[in-house]
């Protein structure tokens, strides 16, 4: 049950984040512009931007780093010669041998 909790809470955070901004800005983007300065609704959206961008770098870092290290362990397993699968008992044989 707590498992469970925990993957439903990061999924509706991740909803929330990855959803919420990109509504705002599209519901806002034909405002009407202050033209006395910083316009209220722009200061928003490019903050909400941002918020996307470094929500994308958060993400594309945290799928790259498993991705790179199965990678790795592939080129790894392949250069060493394990293509099949090795238990100690066939380990263990071609010692003997």
């Amino acid at each position: 049950m707590g498992k469970l909790f925990i993957h439903l809470s990061l999924l509706l955070c991740f909803t929330a984040v990855s959803l919420f901004p990109g509504t705002l800005i599209l519901s806002r983007a034909n405002h009407v512009h202050n033209r006395e300065g910083a316009c209220a609704t722009c200061v928003n959206i490019i903050e909400l931007g941002n918020l996307l961008r470094q929500f994308r770098m958060s993400v594309s870092g945290v799928l790259f780093t498993p991705v790179s290290l199965l990678f790795i362990i592939t080129v790894q397993r392949a250069a060493l010669g394990f293509d099949e699968v090795t238990t100690p008992v066939k380990l263990k044989i071609l010692m003997n041998n």
